[in-house]
């Protein structure tokens, strides 16, 4: 009888570790298959111009998607010679504190570099200026009116 009970509890042990190996396997493939249809719609496009990078955002800059759009930006800047950047958000729904915290650390972390330190921001808006505004961060960045402006005035 109790090799019976050592024989059902080693066979129920190896049962569970197979089912918790397939289970974590479902979960990152979810994941994988997540991230493959969402991370893309958060960016329009990301353009090059006379010592500028463009990004030109859509859908929403908020909690949830700030870590697609870093991983697209980082994606698609891959390789570039980034100096001055502006972030278009004609086409962004909604926007959060996330993208106040994510446009600050970028901030942070341009201001260490020799040249090129300039973020732009135009079509910012409404809820996220009173974001920079309440946060008193504004002054971080540049903000103008078009995108043509933000070219011109940030062109190396």
């Amino acid at each position: 009888m109790k090799n019976f009970h050592d024989f059902e509890k080693s066979v129920r042990k190896r049962i569970q570790g197979d089912f918790d190996r397939l289970k974590s396997l479902h979960d990152n493939l979810e994941k994988l298959i997540w991230d493959a249809t969402h991370s893309e719609q958060y960016i329009a496009g990301v353009d090059f111009m006379a010592g500028v990078t463009v990004v030109r955002l859509k859908g929403k800059a908020t909690y949830d998607t700030m870590k697609y759009i870093e991983g697209q930006f980082i994606e698609r800047t891959r390789g570039k010679e980034i100096h001055n950047i502006i972030f278009d958000f004609e086409q962004v729904s909604d926007a959060d504190t996330s993208s106040v915290a994510e446009l600050i650390e970028l901030w942070e972390q341009m201001a260490k570099r020799p040249a090129g330190k300039t973020i732009g921001l135009v079509n910012i808006p409404p809820k996220l200026k009173g974001l920079l505004e309440i946060t008193n961060t504004k002054g971080l960045f540049s903000l103008f009116d078009t995108k043509e402006d933000a070219i011109t005035r940030l062109a190396l």
